[in-house]
């Protein structure tokens, strides 16, 4: 008697991710003081990676800059007397991350712990696609729920940079699906086949 025992293996599997920027958060104790650095959800296999620039005059660099209630950018050489707010993203700076996944993604949210004031704007260019974002366009909590969700790609970037204002970057959801690998159905076909000709 053949039994063919139930595999935990699915066409996808749907996971919601969310990238924490503040020191509290695991994203935001890793990269906090880097540039270029990454960070990968053990749980999804997600990888964020963060790039900051700046165009201070004076400055001489910047690093990604997490408190304990989000993060921003700090441009090395400026102070807040000459505009830059250390953990904020300021007129002059951006933020960049890198998105590296298998399978597809929608960009859920975009969480803003602090989002200037009526009047100031921020463009989000997510993978080429341009916002300009006031707070009309976030709910009570600061949060861009992005249009009901974006399509992304391994390898997009989400772009934030600050037209007026001074924003500080709360955390990113995305809901990731994973696509099992072609050898792993191919195990899992295989499997079901024997029991078919077993059963004969």
């Amino acid at each position: 008697m053949f039994c063919l025992m139930a595999m935990p293996i699915t066409a996808a599997n749907a996971s919601i991710v969310v990238f924490d920027f503040s020191t509290g958060g695991a994203a935001g104790a890793a990269l906090d003081g880097t540039n270029g650095a990454s960070f990968t959800d053990v749980g999804s296999g997600v990888t964020i990676q963060v790039d900051t620039t700046t165009s201070f005059a004076t400055g001489t660099g910047s690093v990604f800059n997490a408190i304990g209630s989000g993060a921003g950018v700090d441009t090395t050489g400026v102070t807040s007397g000459g505009g830059d707010e250390a953990s904020q993203i300021d007129v002059e700076e951006t933020l960049k991350f890198t998105l590296t996944f298998t399978g597809v993604a929608t960009l859920q949210e975009i969480d803003f712990s602090s989002f200037g004031s009526a009047g100031e704007e921020l463009t989000a260019d997510v993978a080429g696609t341009l916002f300009t974002l006031g707070t009309a366009d976030v709910d009570g909590d600061q949060d861009w729920n992005a249009n009901g969700g974006l399509s992304i790609s391994s390898g997009d970037m989400i772009t934030l940079s600050a037209n007026v204002g001074e924003y500080r970057l709360g955390s990113l959801t995305l809901d990731v699906t994973a696509i099992p690998e072609p050898a792993s159905l191919m195990m899992f076909g295989s499997a079901m086949l024997l029991g078919i000709r077993r059963r004969r």
